[in-house]
């Protein structure tokens, strides 16, 4: 019984330790770099020391063969020494080394531009160029090198021509990802506008965008971008600065009995939202003018259900930021609660839980649930309260108004 157990002993103790062994092999080789070569190093460590074991067991000790062991454990050492010894030559030394030499870690190939930088702002155009050129041949297709030799072009050697066929032929790379196009023609036409006053080119390439990344975030920004551009007259003021001819000043102010007539007048809710309505016509993506024609209807004529038809129609249009509509929907909110309806809170609450629907894990969410919380004092604090006259609350409440009496009057 005792034989038994101190022999399962042994069995699992030999066991385990195999178990560790394999394990630790099976770990290294994943970590390896070369995996074939240490597996042929395991392979021939555990021939190898299983030859040796297998020798000791089986030599019976005696004078006559008390120096095979020897021999053998170091013919066996000497095998693993030209095996391990020069990885563990590496492992030990690696800590020392990698202090002074900064470690064994390859480090990624990038292009280098701080040359180039430094001949341009050296003013030395032409060798910025070449430098870029010649990291362009290593790294071919690079997006940096490509639009810093288009920036150099448009905005230091005033040639938009050459910067805009470089930004053609980057775009047209079959595998030009649609963020690199949208920068490269954005920045295309930023030099059109600033290089060569030119909104017509700056147009072109916006446009650009639109025809090649069409229904995408890419386009409805490019569109945004159209119907704010600057015109060429305004360019030119930038510039120099047109000579202002002033009328003549009023004669006589100080005799003057009204001077109502005198303050300059302030556009009409009429002639802003025509305006804007022909602003709109020519421009329909433009979010921000539909959105001030939205304002005007709902403080200058007060159709406020006209204004939140403006704002549904920006809310439905695809590829609209969280941000901009949770804007809107607040804004019909506002609408709402000022309507004073008596269900204008319910109203406004249905608007506000559309955001916490459209966006229920992004802090626009949570203001508008904050905000659910106070609509009731929203709506108190729009209600307006009619005035009282002096003595009208006495009345109200019964008392006795009029002048105070004398002691002698009560008596």
């Amino acid at each position: 019984m005792l034989t038994s157990f101190k022999f399962l002993k042994g069995l699992a103790v030999v066991g385990g330790t195999a178990a560790l062994l394999l394990g630790f092999m099976v770990y290294t080789i994943r970590k390896s770099k070369d995996p074939a070569a240490l597996l042929v190093r395991w392979v021939v460590t555990i021939l190898l020391v299983t030859g040796l074991m297998t020798l000791v067991m089986g030599v019976d000790l005696n004078y006559g063969t008390a120096f095979i062991i020897p021999l053998s454990c170091a013919i066996v050492g000497v095998c693993l020494a030209i095996v391990w010894g020069r990885h563990l030559a590496h492992l030990f030394a690696a800590p020392i080394t990698n202090l002074i030499s900064g470690g064994s870690q390859e480090v990624e190939a990038k292009p280098q531009y701080s040359g180039a930088k430094a001949k341009r702002m050296a003013q030395h155009y032409g060798q910025a160029v070449e430098a870029i050129q010649l990291e362009l041949k290593k790294f071919p297709g690079d997006y940096e090198g490509e639009m810093l030799l288009a920036a150099i072009y448009a905005e230091n050697l005033s040639d938009l021509d050459r910067c805009a066929t470089l930004i053609q032929r980057m775009c047209n790379r079959p595998d030009c990802p649609p963020g690199h196009i949208s920068g490269a023609f954005t920045c295309l036409a930023d030099w059109a506008m600033r290089q060569a006053q030119d909104p017509e080119r700056a147009r072109e390439a916006l446009e650009e965008i639109s025809r090649r990344l069409p229904d995408s975030e890419y386009d409805r920004n490019a569109r945004q971008r159209v119907a704010h551009l600057a015109s060429v007259e305004s360019l030119l003021d930038q510039q120099e600065r047109r000579t202002l001819h002033l009328a003549p000043g009023i004669q006589r102010l100080g005799l003057k009995t009204a001077v109502a007539s005198l303050a300059p007048e302030d556009a009409t809710p009429a002639a802003e939202a025509q305006r804007l309505v022909a602003h709109i016509k020519n421009h329909p993506d433009d979010n921000e003018a539909r959105e001030q024609l939205a304002m005007v209807y709902a403080l200058g004529f007060h159709r406020p259900e006209m204004a939140i038809s403006e704002l549904e129609e920006l809310i439905a249009r695809p590829h609209q930021s969280s941000k901009q509509v949770a804007h809107w929907l607040h804004l019909i909110a506002d609408m709402q609660i000022k309507d004073g309806q008596a269900n204008s809170v319910e109203m406004a609450t249905a608007s506000l839980q559309r955001i916490i629907d459209l966006y229920p894990n992004l802090a626009v969410a949570e203001n508008a649930r904050s905000r659910m919380c106070l609509l009731q004092l929203e709506k108190r604090g729009k209600e307006t309260t009619a005035p009282l006259t002096l003595g009208e609350y006495e009345q109200r409440m019964g008392l006795r108004t009029g002048p105070p009496q004398r002691r002698d009057e009560r008596d």
